[in-house]
């Protein structure tokens, strides 16, 4: 407050003292304000000389008129009095930081004198803190329309005109401000940024001109006629005067920033890149430039270099959580999750609390397999906190890793209910369902989420694969196309809808080009090899058939589905023996499959299989058994 009205003078505390018994309250300290001075607030009673001391309080019977704390107002305008009264009323409350109450009191100043110029500065000054812009500038008018000479009052008002974006009007206050005071610089400066706005460089480039001759300010003005030519956009006629500024200031942040920013805008990445690197080598502490350079060499995948300089603002500014949270986000990206839980550790000792720390934490945690661990990370973050949504989501995924379904379910109901909004909210909830197989349960949940949000089309693929369980196959047919329609390159789902295709012995020309782009997608995947190896069966490939599903046993060979596949295949191809050996393999990593201990049991009895007698449970998916958790993550 002091920053925002300073320079006027200062109301005296002992000067003042005697009005505390009168008012029932006391100074809690002096606040700058205008150059009127305690003995003469608008329309007070004077002392008859000066210097002479304040007289004592005047008798009840004197002062009945006057209002006290608390009292209703007499008058729509207070008289003399009353605004004495609301004049220290006003200072008081400022010295108490009770601005609300200061904005009150001198806009009854305001009233009760209509040529108080500090009250209605006063009020201009405190409405603009409170957000109020519109009483602001009524009041700042006033002030230059009873005192044109006012400097601070005009370029508080063309400053809030130019923030209400009435630029013309703000221009208008600068000029005739700049009329007066031709050689005020921010006022000069100013204007030409809003002859920008309006689109007028001409006229920007005629305000700047007393400055470019001045070698302490060209720069400056250099630097404001490049920003005025942002605004119409000429970014290239921009790079003139922003090229100009930094060789006429090579060491000022200022004209780097826009440089390297329009370089940037322009798609001149490596050209921006030079520029920070150039004033980087003359002034390697500049924690900004560190910052800027290192987002775009994020921008362009250059992840290491990017890292470096974060680090190097950790270095010069060991506090700096932002710098080390941004490196531990850069490592994780990296799976550097030891690295990247170092750096948010020391960000943590920076600035214990920090919620969107303590959640990254949690989530390199989870990376790195501490579970338990993760969970005393998220746990503190309260509910008022940001990330505290975050958080209890991933405490609900942790539950339902931890067998504790019906808790995590209940989380995230309760989470739903205070958020109903929260898009996030209820596709965690689809995930945690699908994964305790409350099928009816997603399907009412996804619904839901569809309605909230129409695009996030997670919702869809989560639907499908539950009214796949349900058996009620053409809906999740439906949901299925419409989930690829909007995301083609989603190997998981081309691999599903295909694969099931397959199983269900239909459409095998479109499952085989379904599950082709698949595999160009995500050629390393073991499970939608396996769904190529299924569907070349289904078509009677048997010998490309057979070699899709070796590739995909040596690819997932701890998967029990998998491996029955590839022992239906060799039953099929009339290798019994190999056949038996590779079933009772998977019958070892899934002991409860009852159907695959029968088919052993009847093919070692009959010493024959072929492709009728194969009957094969459907196997998980890759994102089938959970679905896929918000942001791409799975369990």
């Amino acid at each position: 407050m002091r920053r925002l009205l300073g320079g006027f003078g200062c109301v005296g505390r002992a000067r003042l003292g005697w009005l505390g018994p009168v008012i029932g309250l006391g100074l809690a300290g002096c606040v700058a304000l205008g150059p009127v001075t305690p003995e003469s607030p608008p329309n007070a009673p004077r002392a008859e000389n000066q210097g002479q001391a304040p007289a004592p309080p005047r008798p009840a019977s004197d002062t009945a008129s006057a209002p006290r704390p608390g009292d209703p107002p007499q008058s729509d305008k207070p008289n003399a009095d009353g605004v004495y009264y609301y004049y220290v009323l006003g200072h008081m409350m400022m010295g108490d930081r009770r601005w609300d109450e200061a904005e009150k009191a001198f806009v009854r100043v305001a009233e009760g004198d209509p040529k108080s110029v500090e009250a209605r500065l006063i009020v201009a000054h405190l409405a603009t803190q409170r957000g109020d812009l519109a009483l602001a500038v009524r009041h700042a008018q006033e002030v230059v329309d009873l005192d044109p000479e006012n400097v601070k009052a005009r370029l508080l008002l063309a400053g809030l005109l130019n923030a209400l974006d009435k630029f013309p009007e703000a221009a208008t206050q600068y000029e005739i401000l700049l009329k007066k005071h031709p050689d005020h610089l921010s006022a000069r400066l100013l204007l030409a940024q809003i002859l920008g706005r309006l689109k007028d460089p001409a006229r920007a480039k005629i305000a700047l001109a007393p400055l470019f001759g001045k070698p302490e300010v060209a720069w400056k003005a250099n630097l404001a006629l490049g920003r005025a030519y942002v605004y119409l956009p000429d970014l290239k006629k921009s790079l003139e005067f922003f090229r100009k500024a930094r060789k006429q200031a090579p060491d000022q942040l200022e004209p780097v920033l826009a440089l390297g920013a329009a370089l940037q805008e322009l798609d001149r990445p490596r050209e921006a890149e030079t520029i920070y690197r150039q004033f980087l080598a003359r002034n390697p502490e500049s924690e900004t430039i560190h910052s800027r350079l290192g987002r775009l060499l994020l921008t362009q995948e250059d992840r290491a270099a990017a890292l470096e300089e974060f680090r190097t603002i950790a270095r010069l500014s060991p506090g700096s959580v932002q710098a080390r949270l941004t490196s531990a986000l850069i490592l994780m990206s990296q799976r550097s999750y030891e690295e990247a839980l170092q750096e948010l550790r020391l960000a943590e000792a920076a600035r214990p609390g920090t919620s969107g720390v303590a959640y990254y934490i949690g989530q390199t945690l989870e990376a790195l397999d501490r579970f338990k661990d993760a969970r005393i990370a998220y746990e503190p973050i309260k509910r008022d906190e940001p990330f505290y949504l975050e958080a209890q989501i991933r405490l609900a995924f942790l539950d339902a890793f931890d067998k504790k379904g019906k808790e995590a379910i209940a989380r995230l109901r309760e989470l739903n209910g205070a958020n109903p909004d929260r898009v996030e909210v209820l596709l965690a909830l689809t995930v945690v369902l699908l994964q305790e197989e409350d099928f009816l349960g997603v399907v009412d949940a996804a619904s839901k989420g569809l309605t909230l949000a129409p695009d996030q089309s997670r919702f869809l693929f989560n639907r499908a694969m539950a009214l796949d369980k349900l058996k009620r196959w053409p809906e999740a047919e439906q949901d299925l196309r419409q989930y690829i329609d909007k995301n083609p390159e989603d190997a998981h789902a081309l691999n599903y809808l295909g694969y099931t295709w397959a199983d269900r012995n239909e459409k095998l020309d479109e499952a085989l080009k379904l599950i082709q782009r698949a595999t160009q997608l995500a050629p390393g995947d073991g499970f939608i090899l396996d769904s190529m190896g299924w569907v070349l069966f289904r078509m009677n490939r048997i010998d490309e058939a057979l070699t899709r599903m070796r590739e995909a046993v040596r690819m997932e060979p701890k998967d029990p589905t998998i491996r029955e596949h590839l022992g239906d295949v060799l039953a099929a191809s009339g290798r019994i023996k190999e056949a038996l050996t590779v079933w009772r393999q998977s019958l070892e990593l899934d002991a409860n499959n009852e159907a695959l201990r029968v088919k052993i049991e009847r093919t070692g009895q009959s010493g024959d299989a072929g492709p009728k007698s194969i009957a094969p449970a459907i196997p998980e998916r890759s994102g089938e058994k959970t679905g896929a958790a918000p942001g791409g993550e799975s369990r």
